[in-house]
């Protein structure tokens, strides 16, 4: 039950995001949220991005 109520309780706040461009991610930025900005959805650059700092 607790693990429920745990899930039921996350926000976007919870999770970092992996964004394709300029425009997604002021998007995201704009609502204070962590992501990773690629210029390509290959997967050797999204797990490069994963890998990195945010």
């Amino acid at each position: 039950m607790a693990d429920i109520e745990q899930r039921l309780s996350l926000t976007l706040k919870d999770f970092s995001y992996v964004v394709l461009g300029e425009r997604l991610a002021n998007m995201v930025d704009a609502q204070q949220l962590s992501y990773w900005r690629v210029e390509d959805l290959s997967p050797d650059t999204i797990l490069s991005a994963i890998h990195s700092k945010i």
